[in-house]
């Protein structure tokens, strides 16, 4: 990466770095849920999952993406939904 596209190594190694230590400490809470905790069924499974994901999302929306990346992706949640909406 670096010398394709002139991206230095430090860079590099904080766009690696800020979404691990995000991630990190996360992943291992969710594991030791999981370690912990005994879905009721397929359907609280599944709900746990999605509720995990999404608890993700928002914490990586508010501590890995600066405002103006936020920005672009509001920006780009219209294009995500016209898909849906077209004929």
């Amino acid at each position: 990466m670096r010398e394709v596209f002139g991206t230095s190594l430090k860079q590099l190694f904080l766009a690696v770095a800020q979404p691990l230590t995000t991630g990190l400490p996360y992943g291992l809470a969710v594991w030791w849920i999981a370690k912990s905790h005994t879905p009721w069924d397929w359907l609280g499974l599944a709900t746990e999952m999605g509720l995990t994901a999404l608890i993700y999302l928002v914490i990586a929306w508010l501590l890995v993406l600066n405002k103006s990346e936020r920005q672009e992706w509001i920006n780009r949640l219209p294009m995500l939904f016209s898909i849906f909406h077209r004929k």
